[in-house]
């Protein structure tokens, strides 16, 4: 006797020797197998069987058991035929003992068995409600395997609201170990997992910021793109790489109206003044920004903005242009005149001459925007231009007379050794470079090489 599966059915086969039946009327006893499962009696049979599917073929469900034992001769035995087709009708009922109807969850390409109607809307509703960064109630019901989806919307601002992958609600027939508990299905669907993404370069990109930007190792950015490694430098704009995105398996999109205000920058009116030097500029009027209230609808995925869409500006406030007199009077005769002016015609004492912090300060700090224009503070001739230690970007004049100036922590140099510059002239713009905290110009002056209070020499 052989046991087999054929199409999910247990399948016994025996191998019946006949043996003849005694013509006596008395009855007698011959030797025959009775065949059960789970305890219930198939039916007999006679004739020599292989025991050995009994172990290959019981498992924890369904107990196959052959025991030999004699019966009377006039017992029913079963034909092969017949006892195979009971023995397939009783295998099958038993399996359908363990299978229940269930809803197969369809969302994108993936699914979740769960064990009604009312679970499924449960899971959808909740995944939709943790995704969601509004307050937001999703209403969820079942007809016919397709799923509706309608929306209490408790912030007026939300437009509308609409989940992207297609969702579909299946009957089907399964085991019940196959069914997942509700949280599970909610944190699987919600829980965001990293999904590959093409990315297009863009100005300033590197490998490093790339694979920051998506929060991921440079590691994994190089095993997704293996050509990229040893060109870190020749990384072109425009060019697609393949990066991760931490993305969940429901997508929601939201549309929001939202309103603010936002500044409009003043602009700049120069006026001519001949009593300022080429160079010199004088602020006449400060004006003022302006600001307007704008209304756009934000587009969303999952709570993170993706698109913004202005439909509408007033303005409250308009900007008033501040008015600058620009000089155009000559500069003095290059070379030094003898005396001093502030190397910067707007700014900010932040530190002055002296003991500072442990140490002496060599000069003082005067605070202005980045790009601000330094004039040198008297004429003469340019001894160092260029990158000095803690000073950044340093420009120093030699004036004659064992008289020098120093400007530090530039941001772009004007001048070159060896130049000759007027009192007036511009020779640097205000940085941060070097040791520094902040845009600004660290300002000396020198008498053979020792430093003094700028102030007492400026006029």
């Amino acid at each position: 006797m052989a046991f087999f599966r054929r199409n999910g059915l247990v399948i016994i086969a025996l191998t019946l020797g006949l043996t003849a039946c005694s013509s006596q009327e008395a009855k007698t006893e011959i030797q025959a197998y009775e065949v059960s499962l789970n305890g219930e009696s198939i039916g007999y049979s006679v004739g020599k069987v292989d025991e050995s599917w009994i172990e290959n073929n019981t498992d924890e469900d369904i107990r196959l058991e052959l025991e030999q034992t004699p019966i009377l001769e006039d017992v029913q035995t079963l034909e092969m035929e017949k006892l195979l087709s009971k023995i397939e009708d009783k295998y099958e009922t038993l399996l359908l003992e363990n299978i229940e109807e269930v809803i197969e969850l369809s969302i994108g390409e993936r699914s979740w068995i769960l064990g009604s109607e009312e679970e499924a809307c449960q899971v959808i509703k909740s995944s939709i409600e943790t995704l969601l960064d509004k307050d937001v109630e999703a209403v969820v019901a079942i007809r016919d395997g397709k799923i509706e989806v309608s929306y209490l919307l408790q912030d007026q601002s939300v437009k509308s609201v609409e989940i992207i992958e297609p969702m579909t609600a299946s009957v089907d027939l399964t085991d019940r170990e196959d069914v997942l508990p509700v949280e599970q299905a909610i944190d699987e669907i919600t829980k965001k997992t990293e999904k590959p993404k093409m990315y297009e370069v863009q100005a300033g990109d590197v490998p490093g910021t790339i694979a920051q930007d998506h929060e991921m190792s440079l590691k994994s950015l190089y095993e997704m793109n293996p050509d990229l490694e040893g060109r870190d430098a020749y990384v072109q704009i425009g060019e697609e790489l393949i990066v991760t995105v931490p993305e969940p398996e429901m997508t929601i999109r939201t549309v929001e109206t939202i309103t603010y205000d936002e500044v409009i920058e003043k602009g700049y009116t120069y006026q001519n003044d001949d009593s300022l030097y080429v160079g010199t500029y004088k602020t006449i009027s400060y004006g003022s920004n302006g600001s307007v209230k704008v209304t756009a609808e934000v587009e969303k995925l999952d709570g993170k903005e993706v698109g913004r869409e202005i439909v509408d500006e007033s303005i409250m406030v308009s900007p008033v242009n501040a008015i600058i007199a620009s000089g155009t009077k000559a500069l003095p005769e290059k070379g030094a005149l003898g005396t001093f002016i502030s190397p910067l015609e707007n700014y900010v004492l932040t530190s002055e001459f002296g003991p500072r912090w442990n140490a002496q300060h060599r000069g003082i700090d005067m605070a202005a925007n980045t790009g601000t224009s330094i004039r040198a503070s008297d004429g003469g001739t340019v001894t160092y231009a260029g990158w000095w230690g803690s000073y950044g970007y340093l420009v120093e004049i030699d004036h004659g007379n064992g008289f020098k100036t120093r400007y530090g922590h530039n941001s772009k140099i004007l001048v070159v050794v060896g130049q000759v510059v007027s009192q007036y002239e511009q020779v640097a713009l205000v940085g941060s470079t070097g040791n520094s905290t902040g845009p600004h110009l660290h300002f000396e002056i020198m008498i053979n090489d020792i430093p003094v209070d700028p102030y007492l020499y400026m006029e």
